[in-house]
């Protein structure tokens, strides 16, 4: 008798044991799921908060506007892109867990945002040639005021080197000494003065070309150097929204088998 009870007890402890199994890893796939939605509803809450933020900011960078001014138009796309990371990290956090945990109205709204990747990864590649157009005409109009801005004192330069030329008595040469308020070293004649003032005027041309040569080059380095920066990160986030779009053709396609039903 007991001999035959050992095989079916043992066969009911193993049973027992492997239930026990079974009810602490249903616990735990439950737990482990609990905690997978908790992070979501985190993340997306994190989500909708950023876009939010997105808006905010994106919204001021248009006021007050100024459409035809290229350095306005250059302000906004540096801002637009200095930014990148709010919408950016936001979709991708509100985007997180695909179709799970979401009530039907989340997912229309989710199927919206899909689709504004797109049409945001448009926006970013036409802030391109936006950008490539602003800087040109700021680099023109850079260059030109650096020219007018030349030319205006070297003729201020040959004005009064014109009239240094002209002096030739010693009496004509001290008037325009004095009404230049130039300070005169002790023991030099006039003649010797004049050809000093005519070498010094002659430099300071010299130096008026330099120095506007080197500001031409600065300002060439610089807007070229801001056009790259901002087509670089233009083009990687026009790359980062049309991936996005690409990953979230489960919204797209959620909607529309629901509709077809």
């Amino acid at each position: 008798m007991d001999s035959d009870q050992t095989p079916s007890r043992n066969l009911q402890e193993e049973l027992f044991k492997t239930q026990c199994d079974l009810e602490n890893t249903n616990l735990l796939v439950r737990d482990f799921s609990n905690q997978r939605r908790q992070t979501a509803t985190l993340f997306r809450g994190t989500g909708y908060a950023l876009l939010l933020v997105t808006l905010v900011l994106y919204v001021n960078f248009f006021i007050p506007p100024a459409f035809g001014n290229p350095v306005w138009q250059l302000q906004l796309v540096g801002n637009l892109v200095q930014n990148l990371a709010f919408p950016a990290v936001g979709l991708t956090l509100v985007l997180y867990g695909g179709r799970n945990w979401r009530q039907r109205r989340e997912l229309a709204l989710v199927q919206g945002f899909s689709y504004a990747t797109l049409v945001v990864a448009l926006l970013f590649f036409m802030l391109l040639p936006l950008s490539l157009s602003s800087t040109v005409r700021l680099y023109n109009q850079g260059q030109a005021e650096l020219v007018q801005g030349l030319d205006q004192r070297l003729t201020a330069v040959q004005r009064v080197e014109t009239q240094v030329k002209q002096a030739t008595s010693d009496a004509q040469i001290n008037q325009l000494v004095n009404q230049m308020k130039v300070q005169t070293p002790s023991g030099i004649s006039p003649q010797q003065l004049k050809d000093q003032m005519l070498v010094q005027l002659t430099q300071a041309k010299s130096k008026l070309q330099t120095g506007t040569e080197l500001q031409r080059q600065e300002q060439r380095f610089s807007i070229i150097k801001n056009f790259v920066q901002q087509a670089l990160i233009a083009s990687i986030a026009t790359g980062i929204f049309i991936w996005m779009w690409w990953v979230s053709a489960w919204a797209r396609v959620r909607l529309s088998r629901s509709a077809s039903k």
